[in-house]
């Protein structure tokens, strides 16, 4: 999308309006997913900062499989995270977990590369939703 000058405010609201609807959430309801788990919200918290912690380290992992070449190794850390980020409702990570599982089977590595960021993006997004 794109606005032209001079920006009518009516529509640069329209336009924000539009693209925030189409975002997806970062998480599912999660009242949601503590009731389908069985679980209290500090057990949630607590499941959200180890999958916090391993989104962390497998960004790293991630970026050393992509250096050495090893898109198998790599697509198992995507796809075991993407595993825990839709158990947990974390809906923005495990659509990009999604992606790029698609991505690493093509072994497109521009493209990877910034799927990595993405993630790493999303993780500090659930980190700083624990604080």
């Amino acid at each position: 999308d794109y606005i032209i000058k001079p920006v009518d405010a009516a529509v640069l609201v329209d336009k924000v309006g539009r693209i925030l609807r189409s975002t997806p959430p970062v998480f599912l309801d999660k009242e949601h997913v503590m009731s389908k788990l069985k679980i209290g919200e500090d057990t949630y918290k607590e499941m959200l900062d180890v999958l916090s912690q391993r989104g962390t380290s497998a960004v790293q992992e991630m970026n050393g499989f992509i250096k050495s070449g090893d898109y198998e190794k790599l697509l198992c850390v995507v796809v075991g995270l993407k595993g825990g980020a839709m158990s947990l409702g974390a809906e923005r990570l495990s659509n990009i977990l999604k992606r790029m599982e698609d991505v690493v089977k093509g072994q497109k590595g521009d493209e990877i590369q910034d799927m990595i960021c993405a993630v790493q993006r999303e993780v500090n997004i659930i980190k700083s939703f624990l604080q």
